[in-house]
């Protein structure tokens, strides 16, 4: 008897934290850029023609902007600092959850192309 009861809780439990987390994702809202400016192109990745993306990873918090900001794929060249640079002069609208400014980890790409459209 006692374990039927121990059982029935655990499967409530895992009910009740299951609905938490479809309501908590369905109220959440991401970050949405504001204000965002251009990376620099250096003058060794140009000579070297060098294009492609520096992938970033950061948080954008509360205030809107990216803090801990590290390169998870590089290019080289001073490209990967311009785009730290560039990133850390961008601006966000937090994102939220249920209405509330939280801080959100963010992948973000910035690109760099010798003919620009």
């Amino acid at each position: 008897m006692r374990l039927a009861a121990a059982l029935a809780l655990l499967i409530s439990t895992v009910t009740l934290q299951l609905q938490a987390q479809i309501i908590i994702e369905a109220e959440m809202k991401p970050p949405v850029i504001i204000h965002k400016t251009q990376p620099v192109y250096t003058e060794d990745a140009h000579k070297a023609k060098v294009e492609g993306a520096v992938t970033l990873w950061a948080e954008i918090r509360t205030d809107g902007k990216p803090y801990a900001i590290r390169v998870t794929k590089g290019l080289g060249y001073g490209l990967n600092e311009s785009a730290i640079k560039c990133l850390s002069e961008w601006r966000y609208r937090p994102g939220t959850a249920n209405g509330i400014p939280v801080t959100v980890p963010a992948t973000i790409e910035i690109f760099f192309s010798l003919n620009p459209r």
